[in-house]
């Protein structure tokens, strides 16, 4: 897992699942002249633009898919529901987490913003799928979305979401609603976004399969802060629009004191 130096726009970041090796660029915010040139979009925002960079909840969920074991029964359940299984990724940004998720067994259906799906995501996806999108099916007889691209030992496939609008709204040939899962890695950590994420995970989750949420999280804010979200607020948000948060395990990080958190959210009605 490791950068690749770079002076240009992008920087090449490197990781292993299961064996196989993925590459994602990031935006090379080292730069001294670098402008972000979605920043005058009238849809654009700050926490928009951390969409094309890595976050360490990557790195967090990629360490859960390679070192899991018997010891650890509800994580190994969660990465047991993920192989095979029709996700939708939420905030997906460069797309680490959900082309790991892909690369072990999932069929992803990676969202995010228009800016960072057209700008960073699909670039990504065909990155590690050969250069270009082989479609391999559609969804009624491989369990892939249509359109998808073979990653590993499962799929991926881009789709434009915005957390802010109606999914009806969004619905291209890949319709969200129709997931089996629903994974968030890392996706919330401003208090403004809480309510657009909870609002468009809950009605995912009254989608055809009621899929559950998979919400990796690392605790940022303090207990005084005004700007970023912490755990209990999402988590409170959550159980006021009729749903059940429950703490799965932690997941060890470079920071002993701040380890990653894998949270499992589903339908008061389903539980």
């Amino acid at each position: 897992m490791s950068d690749s130096d770079s002076d240009d726009e992008y920087v090449e970041v490197r990781s292993n699942v299961k064996g196989i090796e993925l590459t994602v660029s990031r935006r090379n915010l080292e730069r001294e002249d670098y402008v972000d040139p979605c920043f005058f979009d009238e849809d654009y925002s700050i926490a928009a633009s951390t969409g094309f960079t890595v976050w360490d909840g990557s790195w967090a969920f990629i360490k859960l898919l390679n070192t899991i074991s018997s010891e650890n029964g509800p994580a190994e359940e969660f990465i047991a529901k993920l192989r095979g299984a029709r996700v939708v990724e939420l905030g997906s940004g460069t797309g680490l987490g959900g082309l790991s998720a892909a690369a072990a067994g999932s069929h992803v259906l990676l969202t995010d913003l228009p800016q960072v799906t057209e700008g960073m995501l699909i670039k990504n996806i065909e990155k590690n799928s050969g250069g270009e999108f082989q479609g391999i099916g559609s969804a009624e007889d491989s369990g892939a979305w249509r359109n998808a691209a073979t990653i590993g030992l499962g799929s991926a496939a881009p789709l434009s979401l915005d957390w802010r609008k109606s999914i009806q709204d969004q619905v291209a040939e890949n319709d969200p609603r129709t997931a089996e899962l629903i994974l968030a890695v890392e996706t919330v950590w401003l208090i403004e976004l809480i309510e657009p994420f909870v609002n468009t995970t809950v009605a995912l989750m009254h989608g055809t399969k009621n899929p559950p949420c998979y919400f990796l999280n690392g605790e940022r804010a303090k207990a005084t802060s005004e700007t970023f979200a912490s755990m209990q607020q999402v988590a409170t948000a959550f159980e006021d629009a009729g749903c059940v948060v429950r703490q799965l395990c932690d997941i060890p990080t470079d920071d002993p004191g701040k380890p990653t958190k894998l949270y499992e959210i589903r339908l008061l009605e389903d539980v």
